[in-house]
């Protein structure tokens, strides 16, 4: 079964976001680079996904950082809904989790029931050092912001 009007859209960082956080400078993670918008319903200057049916919603991000030092010990990830789910943030440590040397690679996932013309964003901080850390870009996916309609 195929349904081509189901919302989905995967926003993506095409070139480098540098020195974008490290000092707890929060960046929306909205990309560059648009890999797809069905019923155009994410903004990608801002950032912001409008839900245009209610529904469940799975929304993933992936985060490839580089330049991280052992000073960059705190990150956040924040996935907002502006219905009563609020803000779910993650917490983790980037320099322990880092993949190797000064980079860090991580996804996160998460379902939300969203009701029609609710707005979902993301956005995430690294702190403990200065602003140093850039958001990878790539012609590959690396770093983005994806959501689709899952029922």
């Amino acid at each position: 079964i195929t349904t081509p009007t189901n919302p989905a859209f995967m926003n993506r960082y095409g070139t480098a976001a540098a020195n974008a956080t490290g000092d707890g400078t929060a960046v929306t993670l909205n990309g560059n680079t648009e890999v797809y918008d069905r019923n155009s319903d994410h903004n990608a200057s801002s950032g912001t996904f409008t839900a245009p049916v209610a529904g469940l919603y799975q929304f993933s991000v992936g985060l490839y950082l580089e330049g991280l030092t052992s000073s960059h010990t705190a990150g956040t990830l924040n996935l907002g809904a502006s219905n009563s789910h609020g803000v779910k943030t993650s917490y983790f440590n980037p320099w322990a989790i880092r993949s190797s040397n000064t980079v860090m690679v991580w996804t996160y996932d998460i379902i939300f029931d969203l009701a029609a013309g609710d707005v979902v964003t993301a956005s995430m901080a690294i702190s403990g050092g200065s602003k140093v850390v850039d958001l990878a870009g790539s012609t590959n996916i690396t770093n983005y912001f994806s959501g689709q309609l899952i029922g």
